[in-house]
């Protein structure tokens, strides 16, 4: 998280929080110990995500899970840099930045 309008920060365990795009413009989220599911759309350079179906796990007290979600659901804006997907968050709040991964077999 971070960039354009917060100090940037990285998440410990970057494979906890992650978004993988489906067809039908479904996308599937892992927020540390829960899971989420809704719909994702773009227009240009703006983007839409969720609202989300999620599983209320309790995680640990060090958990970003519910902030993950939150700034997943209040992106406004996505690019593409250096290979890697940002979306923008409102209000100079910065960015969410992911990297790519090999897609499952």
């Amino acid at each position: 998280a971070g960039g354009s309008g917060g100090t940037p920060s990285a998440i410990e365990q970057p494979a906890r929080y992650t978004i993988e795009f489906l067809p039908e413009y479904r996308l599937e989220v892992r927020a540390d110990c829960n899971r989420a599911a809704g719909p994702w759309r773009t227009r240009d350079a703006a983007v839409k995500l969720g609202p989300f179906v999620v599983t209320r796990k309790t995680c640990a007290a060090a958990s970003l899970s519910a902030e993950f979600l939150e700034g997943l659901e209040q992106a406004r804006g996505w690019a593409v840099r250096d290979g890697a997907l940002f979306l923008e968050l409102p209000e100079r709040r910065g960015d969410l930045r992911f990297e790519a991964v090999a897609a499952k077999p």
